[in-house]
């Protein structure tokens, strides 16, 4: 049955300390996320899956950094998925993390966006629309 879930597999794993502290390290020298690293990458394997170098995919943000007041002691999971477009070229890859870097940091001010405006902002062709099952 299509889409029933049933041949997705699951996989874990943990980072060894020393590639954590390496990206941490490069992270602190470049004044930069980690996050940026990883979003990089995951950039890297849809691009790889859908054969395009233009990707859209959805930045879980914590809603908790927009500096509304008394947030620090609201209740709740203020969680938010916002779309962040990465363009891959043949720039070097500390340019791209940089690059990729800078686009987190400006989904910021629109952690508490809803969806429907979320899903507005990025419109792609359909010719770019990929379903590889990556």
């Amino acid at each position: 049955m299509t889409g029933s879930g049933e041949t997705i597999l699951d996989h874990h794993d943990t980072l060894p300390a020393e590639l954590s502290e390496a990206i941490r390290a490069l992270a602190r020298r470049e004044r930069l996320s980690p996050a940026a690293l990883f979003h990089l990458a995951w950039a890297q394997v849809i691009a790889a899956c859908c054969g395009t170098q233009d990707v859209v995919f959805g930045s879980v943000m914590s809603g908790r950094m927009n500096g509304m007041a008394g947030i620090e002691s609201m209740m709740g999971m203020m969680i938010n998925t916002l779309p962040l477009r990465v363009s891959l070229d043949d720039a070097p890859v500390l340019a791209q993390l940089k690059r990729v870097d800078q686009s987190l940091k400006a989904l910021l001010p629109y952690e508490q966006v809803s969806l429907a405006e979320a899903q507005n902002t990025v419109v792609l062709p359909a010719a770019q629309r990929c379903s590889a099952p990556c």
